[in-house]
């Protein structure tokens, strides 16, 4: 996952999740008390029959909202005038919506004048042009003579290998039909993937036969791989190898898409549904990248978040110079950044597996990345951070996760995998949410620091973008654990000892925990 800002509640734009309690108690007693007069006319009044359905409706419609309110229940719409209430509560999801759906429809449609056209076609009535005299296209006819070929379609697994066939990168959709089986694996060759396909030894032979000449390499190859996924049963796929040529004509590399068919009734629109959703959360994460540093980078409140983490500042011993560091999930760069800029001695990797965050982190750390470990600098990964296969156990003498672990799904497999990579005595750095953190105070914080630092201005939009994401995108992660259960959760991973705990970081919205191997 990714370093990111504190994401919020998305709950009626209130101040905090406690205050949203007290008002909806606060709430629920007005509903009480209408509930009361309602019983009392009804007693004491004749003829009130009128007068007690009125207050019994209004009592109904006050309590529902009380329950609404204390509950959490999102506002979609509106905003509220209660004094300070308003200011909260007038970014309602429908505005952010609509402002997504407007960035498409104020995109102008281009059509070309009469003379632009004219004079096209004059440059090249002269030239003789591939498929001039192609007859008319027939949909019905010729669709179906090119619908086996691919495009780029985030739906299909796909994977690309280099012209040694090591492994270079997949797709959602592949890691989601094949059960992640790649994961850890980028430079292996691809035998190793094989071996998981049920029908490996066909595929191997296949494989041997059709690509054992380099001289002679073909530009497609077909074939059929079975696999046996654990969460949709029995795949069987068409699977087309396309080369990829240089710019000299010669083999880069290879392309290979997978036509996936589940042989058990359902699981291909579980398969769909399930892929919607992880790439929605995948262009969630891509979306925030574009602003996140805009806003953030020029506060003191989110360096200063960095500066506890690597014990610049405050309690935490600072990370040794020289060490071998991991920084897990790490966003867009900037904690990494930070490292090598105090202790440039010191040797990062760097994982993260969104791909608009991984491109930010390599050009904000270009000058120092390497692919080889051989010396200090940044060594970016491209991977999920719940499994760390392919790195060695009792490698490295610090991990750090900031603002990530609240956002992943199994954070206790990730935590184990980080016990395993560290050497004994190594340690763990780890910032994140805490369940009752207000993001009206940390945002209000950030924006001061803005205004202060002349900033805000030219970053307002960015700064409510920023604000709204996390209000209406990502309030489902928030809230899932305190400082007590997070602790439980690294000592359940196998870490030997909490040298350091605090509830009070980010402007007092943040954990700040420390455990040693």
């Amino acid at each position: 996952m990714t370093e990111q800002a504190l994401p919020g509640p998305g709950t009626l734009g209130l101040p905090s999740r406690s205050f949203a309690k007290r008002l909806g108690i606060g709430i629920l007693s007005a509903g009480v008390v209408l509930s009361i007069v309602a019983i009392y006319i009804a007693i004491y009044q004749e003829d009130s029959l009128g007068k007690v359905l009125a207050f019994l409706g209004c009592s109904v419609v006050v309590l529902g909202l009380g329950v609404a309110v204390a509950q959490g229940m999102r506002l979609q719409s509106g905003s509220l005038a209660l004094g300070k209430l308003r200011a909260n509560a007038k970014f309602s999801a429908e505005q952010y919506m609509r402002r997504s759906v407007e960035i498409r429809e104020a995109t102008p449609l281009r059509i070309l004048e009469e003379d632009e056209v004219a004079q096209r076609e004059a440059y090249v009535k002269e030239r003789a042009i591939p498929g001039e005299n192609a007859p008319a296209y027939e949909i019905l006819r010729d669709r179906l003579a090119v619908k086996s070929v691919p495009i780029a379609d985030r739906m299909a697994p796909m994977y690309l290998l280099d012209r040694k066939f090591r492994i270079v990168d997949w797709n959602e959709a592949f890691s989601l039909a094949f059960d992640r089986t790649m994961e850890g694996r980028r430079g292996h060759g691809v035998l190793e993937w094989t071996y998981f396909l049920d029908n490996y030894e066909t595929v191997v032979d296949h494989g041997i036969a059709r690509f054992g000449d380099e001289t002679n390499l073909p530009a497609v190859d077909v074939e059929t791989v079975e696999f046996t996924s654990r969460r949709y049963g029995k795949i069987s796929g068409k699977k087309r190898a396309y080369r990829l040529p240089g710019d000299d004509g010669d083999c880069i590399g290879w392309l290979i898409i997978i036509s996936p068919k589940f042989r058990v009734e359902g699981e291909a629109v579980k398969f769909r549904h399930d892929l919607i959703r992880v790439l929605g959360h995948e262009q969630l994460w891509s979306e925030y990248a574009l602003t996140y540093d805009l806003v953030l980078s020029n506060t003191e409140v989110y360096n200063g978040l960095l500066a506890d983490m690597l014990g610049e500042r405050g309690d935490l011993p600072a990370i040794e110079p020289g060490s071998r560091v991991m920084d897990l999930g790490a966003g867009t760069g900037n904690l990494t950044a930070r490292l090598l800029d105090q202790a440039p001695e010191t040797t990062v990797y760097a994982l993260e597996n969104n791909y608009a965050m991984f491109d930010l982190l390599c050009a904000k750390c270009e000058g120092s990345l390497r692919d080889d470990d051989e010396g200090p600098g940044v060594i970016p990964v491209k991977q999920d951070v719940t499994s760390l296969y392919g790195f060695q156990d009792d490698y490295f003498d610090s991990a750090i996760m900031n603002n990530v672990l609240y956002s992943l799904s199994d954070p206790l497999a990730c935590l184990r995998e980080v016990l395993r990579v560290l050497k004994p005595g190594g340690d763990v750095r780890i910032s994140g949410p805490k369940r009752d953190t207000d993001l009206e105070v940390l945002f209000e914080r950030i924006r001061e620091d803005l205004v202060r630092k002349g900033q805000f201005d030219r970053v307002e939009e960015a700064y409510q973008h920023v604000l709204d994401v996390n209000r209406f995108r990502l309030g489902s992660m928030l809230y899932r654990m305190d400082l007590g259960e997070l602790s439980d959760l690294l000592r359940e991973a196998g870490f030997s000892e909490i040298t350091h705990s605090r509830n009070d970081a980010y402007e007092g919205q943040a954990m700040l925990v420390r455990a040693v191997k």
